[in-house]
């Protein structure tokens, strides 16, 4: 399972979806509905991924948390 840091403020749905720079997602080579962890702080959540591409391009990845 994949790990990395979140930004929970970094959203546009809501702090329970964090959006994940294009950048970032493409560098881990996460898919849609992978599940994976995720750390922010000294919080640890699972999460799955989501990608939608009728939100504005720098939100179309996000994280849904468990």
């Amino acid at each position: 399972m994949k790990e990395f840091e979140i930004d929970c403020m970094f959203n546009l749905l809501g702090p329970s979806k964090p959006a994940l720079p294009k950048e970032q997602a493409l560098n881990l080579n996460l898919k849609p509905g992978e599940t994976v962890k995720v750390f922010q702080d000294d919080f640890t959540w699972t999460g799955t991924i989501k990608y939608d591409e009728n939100l504005p391009p720098m939100y179309q990845w996000y994280v849904e948390l468990d």
